[in-house]
């Protein structure tokens, strides 16, 4: 952050020594500011500004230091969306106020000279970029929704790709997929009980194992796009449950072994929450298979705790099965790339299995089918953004 330092130090005459300085109320108003997105334009002040005025009088706050930071990001957030929509133009418009923020900043340069080519093809390389970039949108309250990670546009084959699965996993077949953002973690209690408090809805059921960061239970396909509905209501990005297709990619992250870490189920316990030692222990009358490692849960674990997939995304064999948008059908004929209507008498696929979840079925290409009217404490979701 000592950039920022260096750049609002060249304006200032003198600092005067003085008794501390109770900047609190200065501060407010410099957080209302970039809250509103009052950044850099504003008939009653910026976000730049006020920050600005308070470093003139304490040049260390590290409060008005990390506001410059989040300037600079949420900057950068909008050219990186821009120019994912292939709008150029717009993207042009959020460089200049960037410059303005920061005129050292790393990535100025980068997007300075990308918007000078008319070609498209030199937009290519910010799609690279975007992969892995993770992102919060803010909700109308000024709190922030779920943490998103960008994943790149690519083509990959789908199905029981090994051999040794199940039938419904037939045929293996190419899809292509368009980029998206998708959520780092599954949705957890906290996200979806403010959900819940804002609409009235009822909140689900954690059977003792705790809220908090643990991923949501008990919700219904129903359930889960609701939830997707009020953050696109409260964000104005288009949130929905991911297709199957979309999973199994964002899940493969450019693999095509059984599971994202390789084939050997015996390795889990490094990246997933599932039926192993400690599972087993607990619930000796499971007639299923275990994993021969150790993850130290037995119910579901707090999102985050295991390595992440190529692409930055935590959980997403094990821990929970993960509602998608897409109609389960007993082979694949086109549905796993399509969002389906609701319908209480649909079954839709789940994906991923659970933290009680034998081998066979934590695997990539692993499929499951319920309706969309059930809610079982094995079952949450992820959401992403389509641009």
């Amino acid at each position: 952050m000592s950039r920022y330092l260096s750049f609002f130090l060249l304006s200032l005459t003198s600092v005067q020594a003085s008794e501390p300085l109770d900047l609190s109320e200065l501060l407010r108003t410099c957080n209302k500011h970039f809250q509103a997105n009052r950044l850099t334009r504003g008939v009653d002040g910026t976000a730049l500004d006020c920050y600005g005025e308070v470093l003139k009088k304490a040049p260390n706050n590290a409060e008005a230091l990390k506001g410059l930071e989040q300037i600079e990001a949420k900057y950068l957030t909008w050219i990186k969306g821009a120019l994912a929509d292939g709008n150029k133009q717009k993207a042009l418009q959020y460089v200049a106020p960037l410059r303005k923020v920061n005129p050292h900043s790393p990535k100025l340069r980068y997007y300075e000279d990308l918007l000078k080519s008319d070609s498209v093809e030199t937009l290519k390389p910010c799609h690279q970029l975007l992969a892995g970039t993770v992102f919060q949108d803010r909700l109308q309250n000024g709190s922030l929704g779920p943490k998103m990670v960008w994943i790149p546009a690519g083509e990959f084959k789908m199905g029981d790709i090994q051999g040794g699965g199940s039938s419904d996993e037939q045929p293996v077949h190419s899809v292509s997929i368009k980029a998206f953002a998708m959520g780092q973690y599954e949705v957890t209690f906290a996200e979806y009980d403010q959900f819940a408090e804002a609409t009235g809805e009822k909140k689900p059921d954690d059977e003792g194992w705790g809220r908090g960061n643990r991923p949501v239970i008990n919700v219904s396909w129903h359930d889960a796009v609701a939830y997707a509905q009020w953050l696109t209501r409260q964000t104005g990005k288009q949130y929905r449950l991911p297709t199957e297709a979309e999973w199994e990619y964002a899940a493969r992250a450019g693999t095509e072994t059984a599971r994202y870490w390789g084939n050997s189920p015996d390795e889990a316990c490094r990246y997933a929450n599932v039926y192993d030692q400690t599972s087993k222990k607990e619930n000796s009358d499971f007639l299923w298979k275990n994993h021969n490692c150790t993850d130290g849960y037995v119910n579901t674990a707090p999102v985050g705790q295991f390595e992440p997939n190529a692409f930055g995304l935590f959980d997403m064999l094990g821990n929970i099965w993960e509602w998608t948008c897409s109609r389960y059908e007993g082979k694949y004929s086109g549905k796993e790339i399509e969002c389906q209507k609701p319908s209480k008498n649909r079954s839709f696929t789940l994906r991923g299995g659970d933290c009680n979840a034998e081998p066979l079925w934590v695997r990539s290409a692993h499929r499951n089918g319920r309706a969309s009217t059930d809610r079982n404490d094995d079952v949450g979701f992820r959401l992403i953004i389509f641009f």
